[in-house]
């Protein structure tokens, strides 16, 4: 784990959260016992803990769910269609990748094992999902008291200067960018630049969709090794191998 002086915050109001609604509960429950009736309170509080922790720890895979769309060239090429539009609006967060849900029900999948129920998923993704389509507009600025993501700080995410790439994933939380050191903010002197950095190459949604492999199978072909080929999949976007140089698409806008 990454902890910088951005991270220790964000995990320290992780751990406070879940201590507090645990403590809380547990009082509850001692009560209950001595007082039957406020049995209601009980199932209150622990119904609250459920909601709050469903929400963290859905971000939470949210967040490796994003980031590994950022780390492997074969999710980057299923991802990257999100981050073609050189523009920053609501209809960017229409621009959904058709195939994501290949790769991220694994990052899902250990939700229930820690006791959240499929209801409590819903909702959280659910509101996970409909908040993160309020963070592509600079239009909804809003305070993120260093806990929300905000579209001042997820702008940074589609933005290909250097020093903003693969940075902020988080959709509701900012906290697991503090906490892992993917967190970055605007520097006034280097404004973001929006896009990819092949550039944006399609009006064609359908086509979009493929470009990215087409980049794959470009480089697995001049591979010299069938160990090369499988690192063209697996390695970080952009990698190639030794020796082969960058490829290039041919702009289209159909």
């Amino acid at each position: 784990m990454v902890l910088g002086e951005q991270g220790w915050p964000g995990m320290i109001m992780f751990v406070y959260l879940i201590l507090a609604t645990m403590v809380s509960t547990y009082r509850l429950e001692r009560k209950t016992k001595r007082n039957p009736e406020l049995l209601w309170c009980t199932d209150l509080a622990i119904a609250i803990q459920g909601g709050l922790v469903a929400f963290l720890v859905a971000d939470l895979a949210y967040y490796w769910y994003h980031r590994a769309g950022h780390s492997v060239a074969a999710l980057w090429a299923i991802h990257g269609v999100h981050h073609q539009c050189e523009e920053f609006n609501l209809s960017v967060s229409a621009r959904h990748p058709w195939f994501s849900d290949l790769y991220s029900a694994f990052f899902y999948a250990p939700l229930p094992l820690l006791g959240i129920g499929s209801g409590q998923f819903f909702v959280a993704i659910s509101a996970i999902s409909f908040y993160s389509v309020s963070i592509h507009s600079l239009l909804l600025k809003r305070p993120g008291l260093f806990i929300f993501t905000t579209p001042q700080t997820h702008i940074v995410h589609h933005a290909n200067n250097p020093r903003y790439l693969h940075k902020n994933f988080g959709a509701m939380f900012t906290l697991w960018d503090r906490i892992f050191g993917t967190h970055v903010e605007v520097d006034p002197a280097d404004p973001p630049r929006l896009g990819v950095p092949v550039g944006y190459l399609t009006h064609d949604g359908a086509r979009s969709q493929w470009i990215f492999f087409d980049l794959l199978f470009q480089f697995a072909a001049r591979a010299r090794s069938l160990g090369e080929r499988f690192n063209v999949f697996v390695m970080h976007p952009g990698w190639r191998p030794e020796g082969v140089a960058p490829c290039q698409l041919e702009r289209t806008w159909t």
